[in-house]
């Protein structure tokens, strides 16, 4: 069936819908059970993607280990022991997960550690789920949001120069024994000021509350004593989780401080405030650089569907970014950013376009109007698996004057920050725009929800 959105369709959104905390019953153990269990497709699979898949050994206990992890997410316990202590004398919710008697901790804590290495079989399930809703709705997936939040480690960066490194202090005999942690709000900050730095700046220091940001050299995996290794300040650290990444912070020339963890992303669905996609990256990394794959893996849990429109803050305002959306046919919603210190502050007209990126007709300079916008595709196959092509505008002369002949067009790609598949002069733009903000609460709600991305010591995991 053909759909009957356009990217000028001015973007809605069902009230409250995602609001599962106004029902105790929803956070339940038990409803969870028998919502899982009333979606045979969804669970027959996920089912599948955790069976022993040899033979040797004793058997394993009755018991559907799937539906005992899901209600560990959904407990709002960041650790294995509290949550096993709360549900251990809790009988029927073991019976409803097939076992006849309770699991030991221990054996609860190995299974959970080996599921945690089906992340893909999860996304898939969760892929399933949002293709169901979009098949009930075409709105499900049209309009999106993408935003970061920082996410703790546990672990701590420890002082690791050995006597074959060329360690600073090694003569003075004064030498931090580890980094100390910088807060959650410092490393909001430094996320921030670096979005709104001109683009070509992203890579420099940033002062942030009278710390310096310091590049993180080397960075190794150290199989023997299970953990990672970076340089930074001159000085090697070691820390236990190797897949954490490392920002450091410096006062003068000495490393003192450093945010060890992750940058969590969501996309969030603007018609039903559902997230669609989370995503964690190491810290040390910015989030444009995750995006063509958050994007790949939002439009596979939409069953292959492209989303109209996609709002984000000053972080994703780069020319590839804009570039690659043009290209896949998506509109961005992104705010302005400077290319250099030298850049105009804010957009301005030049001969081929108007401060709105409205193209100019050609041969009398005056206003145009839209007419449509193409991915004109080529016959390879972009990295993506996608059909590769370049988007394209076509316009007219809104005098309607002969001399300035019929449609005009132009790639997107000729300025892709300024030339957008929609133009900002369209209310679905400024629909998108003006609500961007207020779906960022979706952190903070997925956080106390689902202690996605915990930001203090009581939410991060031990």
């Amino acid at each position: 069936m053909k759909s009957t959105l356009t990217r000028k369709t001015v973007p809605s959104h069902l009230p409250e819908l995602t609001r599962y905390s106004d029902d105790p019953t929803l956070a339940s153990p038990h409803t969870l059970v028998a919502m899982v269990k009333g979606m045979p497709k969804v669970h027959k699979a996920l089912q599948k993607a955790f069976e022993r898949t040899y033979k040797w050994g004793p058997e394993r206990m009755n018991g559907d280990w799937v539906l005992v992890y899901l209600s560990f997410v959904i407990s709002r316990l960041p650790d294995i022991e509290p949550w096993y202590q709360r549900v251990h004398e809790d009988l029927g919710f073991w019976r409803a997960c097939g076992f006849t008697s309770p699991p030991s901790y221990r054996l609860a804590h190995m299974r959970f550690t080996e599921m945690e290495a089906g992340e893909a079989a999860f996304e898939q399930a969760a892929g399933q789920l949002i293709q169901m809703a979009r098949r009930k709705d075409e709105r499900v997936g049209a309009w999106l949001h993408i935003d970061a939040s920082e996410a703790e480690t546990h672990a701590a960066p420890q002082h690791d120069c050995t006597a074959f490194d060329t360690c600073p202090t090694a003569l003075k005999g004064r030498r931090n024994p580890r980094l100390m942690r910088v807060g959650t709000a410092t490393a909001k900050a430094t996320r921030q000021a670096i979005a709104a730095a001109p683009s070509d700046d992203i890579e420099k220091a940033i002062f942030v509350d009278g710390l310096r940001t310091i590049p993180v050299g080397e960075s190794v995996i150290d199989h023997v004593r299970g953990g990672r290794r970076y340089t930074s300040g001159g000085h090697w650290w070691f820390t236990r989780d190797k897949e954490a990444g490392l920002r450091a912070y410096s006062r003068g020339d000495k490393v003192l401080k450093a945010w060890l963890g992750f940058l969590q992303i969501e996309v969030v669905d603007h018609f039903t405030h559902a997230p669609l996609t989370s995503r964690l990256i190491p810290a040390d990394q910015q989030e444009y650089s995750a995006y063509e794959g958050v994007f790949e893996r939002t439009v596979a849990n939409l069953g292959g569907h492209t989303p109209l429109l996609i709002a984000g803050d000053a972080g994703y305002s780069l020319r590839k970014i804009f570039q690659f959306n043009s290209d896949h046919g998506v509109g961005s919603v992104f705010p302005y950013r400077q290319k250099g210190r030298a850049s105009p502050k804010k957009r301005v007209s030049t001969v081929l376009y108007d401060e709105h990126g409205i193209p100019n007709c050609r041969h009398c300079g005056g206003e145009t109007q839209f007419v449509r916008f193409a991915v004109v595709k080529s016959k390879r196959r972009g990295k993506d698996g996608l059909a590769d092509g370049q988007g394209r505008l076509w316009f007219r002369c809104r005098t309607g004057s002969p001399l300035c002949g019929g449609e005009q067009t132009i790639l997107c790609s000729s300025s892709p920050c300024d030339l957008l598949p929609l133009w900002r002069t369209e209310d679905a733009y400024a629909a998108m725009r003006v609500s961007h903000q207020s779906y960022e609460h979706k952190h903070r709600d997925l956080r106390i929800q689902y202690l996605v991305a915990p930001d203090c010591l009581a939410l991060r995991p031990k």
